[in-house]
């Protein structure tokens, strides 16, 4: 089982080892002989590497394995943009998580200028009627969240991230 001295100069090593660890030889920036990490396609046929043997090709986005990467991309963009809705939906955050800048501000604006001119008027008897406006956005906010969360990614994709629907 064992050689009295491989061919690495190991004495009495078993001959499977060879076959486990390969030669140790010094590698520097100018040895061309290590490994390269490359980045090219990979031929197709029937000689090439099946796509099953190789785990980059299975990754999806942002490193979730799965079939469908893109369902599963929307669906957590949907929940997200959902909840952001729901809990913060009068400062218009999930307009801005959804890429809608002009809406979202539009929405943060009416909310911060209801509280400031509602602070500011609760001076005079009339200013307690500013405080309608976040209220407003905040039920906007409320309602979209929901929508969100009830359609099916196909519609939630085609609406609001293809079509960016503003409103509603």
């Amino acid at each position: 089982m064992t050689d009295p001295k491989d061919p690495q100069g190991r004495p009495d090593a078993p001959r499977w080892i060879d076959e486990v660890t390969p030669p140790q030889t010094p590698h520097t920036p100018a040895d061309a002989t290590g490994p390269r990490l490359s980045f090219e396609k990979r031929p197709e046929g029937p000689g090439a590497a099946s796509p099953t043997s190789d785990p980059w090709s299975q990754m999806g986005a942002a490193g979730s394995a799965g079939p469908h990467p893109a369902t599963s991309d929307v669906s957590s963009r949907k929940l997200i943009a959902g909840l952001l809705g729901i809990f913060l939906g009068s400062l218009g955050v999930h307009k801005f998580y959804l890429g809608q800048t002009q809406a979202g501000i539009i929405m943060l604006a009416v909310t911060l200028g209801g509280w400031f001119l509602g602070i500011i008027g609760s001076l005079i008897i009339v200013g307690a009627v500013f405080f309608l406006l976040p209220f407003a956005m905040s039920v906007v906010g409320l309602i979209e969240g929901i929508l969100y969360l009830t359609k099916s990614d196909a519609d939630f994709e085609r609406e609001y991230l293809v079509g960016k629907k503003p409103w509603l």
